[in-house]
Parts: C-alpha cells; structure tokens; sequence
C-alpha cells in the first residue's frame, strides 16, 4: 500500500469513523501504525475529534488480528486500549481512560518490548495529570526498555519518554531534573518521525527558561541546545524548529548574563518570526527583548521596541487574530517586569502549538 492510499483512506476514515469497523479495506495490518499517529494527530488538534477517531482501536485490533493472523495480537490489542485511554484522557474522561489502560494490561503477556514502552508512556501521562508519583516508576520502566533496545531507531521513542519524565519532574516541583531531561529529549526526538513531541519539548523548555534554572544548570542547557541545533543543521522543512531552538538560546543567553549575545539573537529570530506571520510568538518575543532591555537597563530601546511592534501587528493584517495581538500588546505599553510578564502569558496561552503533553 503506498503513501498516497494510506493517507486516502485515513482522511476517510476521519471523516466517517464508523467506517473503520464495517470497511474491510481499513482492516490492514500495514495501514495500523499510520492509524495510531493519524490518531495522535487529530487529538492534538481537536481532543473530540480525535477521541472518536481513536475510540474504535481496539475493535480495530481485533479485525487486523483476525485478518492477519501471524501479527502479534498482544501488540494490537495493547496498543489499541492504551490509544484509547489516550483519547479519553485528553478529553478529561479518566474513569474511561482508567477502564482502558486496565483492559491494555490483560495483553502485556507476549507484547513486544516496543509495545509495552509506549503503553508505559501513555500510562505514565494518566498518573502525571492525576498527580500520582507512580508516575515515575511507570516511565522509568519504559526509558530503561528504550535503553536496552538501545538502537537508533528508538531514539525517538527514548526522547518522547524523556519528555514525559521531565513533564513528571516539573509537576512535582523537581524543576532541575525537568530541565535535563527536556534538553536531553531534544537530542532524540525525530522531526521526520514526528513533528510534535519536538515542539512539545521546545514549549515545555521556553516555559521553563523564563521561571527557573542556577547557573550551573543554564550552561549545561546551553551546551545541549546548541546540539540539538546542530542535528536539525540538514532539516529542509519549516524554518520554526531552528528559531525557537536559537529563540530559546537567547533567553538562557539572558538569563546567563550574556546579554549582547542574548539582544543579537532575539532580534534576529524575530525577524524570522515577523516573516513567517507568527502574531502571538512576535508578541512573546518582543517581550523577552523588553524584559531583556529592562535587566541591562537600556530602557532607551523599549519604547521603539514597542512602536515597531504595534506597527508589525497592523502590518501583518487586519484579521481577528492580528487584532486581538494588537490588543494584548496595548497592554505591555507601561514598562513594569510584573506586567510585561503577564502579558507574556497571554500570548503564550493564545500560541502555544503543542500541549504541555503531548500524548
């Protein structure tokens, strides 16, 4: 089956999710796994969608299984159930996603160790956002089986598991492990796989930079950022990934002291955000310089700052979103740290791309 068919069939199939259990033709082994991240990709997108696109999965299995026999069923069936309980618990069901995660571990007995980790990774995201520190024991089951398997292939699944840990070290107040293991994941995750676990560590590490870290642990994220950098050095598709990853690099620039470096860089990925009609992230950059200029008191260069930004949003055009920008930026107007702070917030709520969790 190639690229263009698969695709075809899981447009239609998410358009009519019934269709996965009455049509033979979706009851193909090979077609599974592009159902599973088709799965994740409209759940990120829109959480209801994606729950009834995802809540026929382990019917779904159950068809492939019985079409093709010589398939591991344990894995079918215990991926099946825990893309289920994903569904659910993004869609804050979690009696559902509780009942679905349980009937996944009736079939851990003959799943694959690849299977078993992103059951684990899944499992461990229920126990985070219910503030269980089983958490960490679930996940870090699932990063000693990536680590074992220990080839390049799992990178991807070793970094979406990092991530998953650092999100269980931020919740429960562990910020310095949360940091090394999202610039850690950075260094695994795969664009070509898959674009969001990439923009979900790049989220979770911005909103982090601007509230914690020691010295110590800045350079140390400094170091790992540039590497992470340098892997996307042959990456051709969208230019964000290398500018948030430099954005973020000017931030722990500022946060370093470095500030001429840091002032350089930010004017820089502005630039490039201005181009690609980024609003809200030209909003929060823009901040980041006023809260830079502030620490080195250059307080000379705000009031242009906030000019140019004002006149960028009018520029870029006068629909809904170019309006509301213009209206939260009217607010950092008064040049106070607390206030640009909160007016950070709000465009960071508005442009956030990717959920603090990912999966």
């Amino acid at each position: 089956m190639d690229r263009s068919t698969k695709n075809r069939l899981l447009r239609e199939a998410a358009e009519n999710p019934g269709l996965l259990l009455t049509r033979e033709k979706f009851w193909k082994l090979e077609l599974w796994p592009h159902y599973l991240r088709r799965c994740d990709d409209i759940l990120f997108n829109d959480p209801r969608a994606g729950l009834n696109f995802c809540k026929p999965a382990p019917q779904l299995a159950a068809k492939i299984a019985e079409r093709h026999p010589s398939a591991n069923g344990a894995d079918l069936f215990l991926l099946g159930y825990s893309y289920q309980a994903s569904g659910y618990r993004r869609n804050d069901d979690l009696g559902r996603a509780e009942e679905a995660f349980r009937l996944a571990r009736n079939h851990t007995d003959g799943a694959s160790q690849k299977a078993l980790a992103e059951h684990l990774r899944r499992y461990a995201y229920l126990r985070i956002f219910q503030q269980d520190p089983a958490c960490f024991a679930i996940i870090g089951e699932a990063i000693t089986i990536n680590r074992m398997r220990g080839n390049l292939v799992t990178r991807h699944a070793l970094g979406e598991c990092l991530i998953c840990r650092g999100r269980a070290y931020f919740v429960f107040g562990k910020q310095g492990d949360a940091f090394a293991d999202y610039t850690a994941a950075l260094n695994h995750v795969s664009l070509k796989i898959d674009p969001k676990p990439h923009y979900c560590v790049l989220h979770n590490l911005t909103v982090w930079a601007v509230k914690y870290g020691t010295d110590k642990q800045l350079d140390q994220a400094y170091e790992n950022l540039k590497a992470a950098l340098g892997l996307l050095g042959n990456w051709w598709g969208s230019p964000y990934p290398k500018l948030k990853l430099r954005w973020l690099m000017g931030i722990v620039d500022g946060r370093r002291g470095v500030s001429g470096r840091a002032e350089f860089v930010l004017i820089d990925v502005r630039k490039g955000l201005v181009k690609l009609k980024l609003l809200y992230e030209v909003g929060m950059i823009s901040i980041d310089l006023a809260l830079l200029y502030l620490k080195t008191r250059q307080h000379q260069k705000i009031a242009p700052l906030v000019k140019a930004t004002a006149a960028t949003f009018r520029s870029i055009g006068a629909n809904a979103a170019a309006n509301e920008a213009l209206d939260i930026w009217r607010q950092a107007e008064r040049l106070d740290e607390e206030l640009l702070l909160e007016v950070r917030e709000m465009f960071f709520a508005q442009a956030q791309p990717i959920p603090t969790i990912a999966a």
